[in-house]
């Protein structure tokens, strides 16, 4: 089955100025947490609804949103949708909502381009709080071709207990929660498909975190498109290996942020 391998790499919100519209931060967990890449620091809402506004500081071309919740915890919302502007007038501007998923704690949508500066995020919260981890503001990068096949791709979820067992079979284990990885081969890229994800694997190495999305229609299995996504980390930068007429083959696996 083919597929579009989809990366999210150049966020926009490295540079944003963000700032509540509507709602208050909860002291503890601060909005600023969402600049830190670890989904274990968080945004907390005093409010079950709040609205964000992201200051791109200049016009940017923007086609996705994700959303990302504390890995150890709970997704932290139930309802997100987003419109973008050239201005803080929101009023006439396109209302996106975004899909999301309790049980991989994460959500995005892909939209027709726009040349925008300002983006509104509402949220709303699970109980009497909303809580947000992580958010992706950019352009992705997609693979078309229809050799990239999702045959190749698999995932697990890596249990992080730890197990010991005495001479009497008794055990003695400490609980953490498990973390996902994706991992599979990208193959026959062409010249200008190397040349793009080269310069994606170059920025993040093992070090910066960023997303990888396989099955975006979910085609390969039921849920794929949040099962087979993954926000992490690359387990070792990807080593390329040419595979006749002009074409890259490369073997790649994305751990999940914790």
């Amino acid at each position: 089955m083919s597929c579009g391998v989809v990366f999210l790499s150049d966020n926009y919100l490295d540079d944003a100025i963000v700032e509540l519209d509507t709602g208050t931060e909860n002291a503890q967990f601060p909005l600023s947490n969402i600049f830190n890449e670890s989904p274990a620091y968080k945004f907390r809402s005093m409010e079950n609804t709040v609205v964000i506004v992201f200051d791109l500081q200049t016009t940017r071309q923007i086609d996705a949103i994700a959303l990302h919740g504390d890995t150890n915890g709970t997704l932290g919302m139930t309802n997100a949708s987003v419109r973008t502007s050239l201005t803080t007038d929101f009023t006439s501007s396109v209302v996106t909502n975004v899909p999301l998923d309790a049980e991989t704690r994460l959500g995005y949508v892909f939209m027709d381009a726009v040349d925008h500066r300002f983006v509104e995020l509402t949220l709303t919260g699970t109980g009497v709080y909303v809580e947000l981890s992580n958010i992706f503001i950019g352009e992705k990068v997609e693979l078309e071709q229809n050799n990239l096949s999702i045959s190749s791709f698999r995932y697990s979820l890596r249990d992080n207990a730890t197990v010991s067992a005495n001479k009497y079979d008794q055990m003695f284990i400490d609980k953490r929660n498990s973390t996902k990885y994706v991992s599979g081969a990208l193959e026959f890229c062409t010249k200008s498909e190397q040349e793009i994800l080269r310069e994606i694997f170059d920025r993040h190495q093992r070090s910066t975190a960023f997303w990888m999305i396989v099955d975006q229609n979910g085609e390969g299995m039921n849920d794929g498109e949040f099962i087979l996504t993954t926000y992490g980390y690359l387990e070792e930068v990807p080593v390329w290996s040419a595979s006749g007429g002009q074409h890259w083959n490369a073997n790649i696996r994305v751990n999940q942020a914790g």
